[in-house]
């Protein structure tokens, strides 16, 4: 990942923190490296909001997945499924 201009100062003085689970070698974004990504923006957000979710999708199995964590959602509740 290239590190925008405006971003180095930030992070130079320790008022940015990037975070991530990835290898600093890992170029390519693939799908599961996005799943993983949203997990861990999930993992670490006090609330979550889809705007749009497809039934059966990748946004539903995260929905599903973060249905069972002590989390906000946006109408979402322990063991619920996701149906539109």
């Amino acid at each position: 990942m290239r590190i925008p201009k405006q971003w180095r100062e930030g992070i130079a003085t320790d008022r940015i923190l990037l975070l991530s689970p990835f290898d600093p070698s890992q170029r390519r974004l693939t799908a599961p490296i996005s799943e993983q990504r949203n997990r861990l923006v999930a993992a670490l957000a006090d609330a979550v909001h889809f705007a749009h979710i497809t039934p059966g999708g990748k946004t539903a199995r995260l929905g599903e997945q973060i249905s069972t964590w002590r989390l906000k959602t946006n109408g979402l509740k322990r063991g619920m499924s996701i149906t539109l």
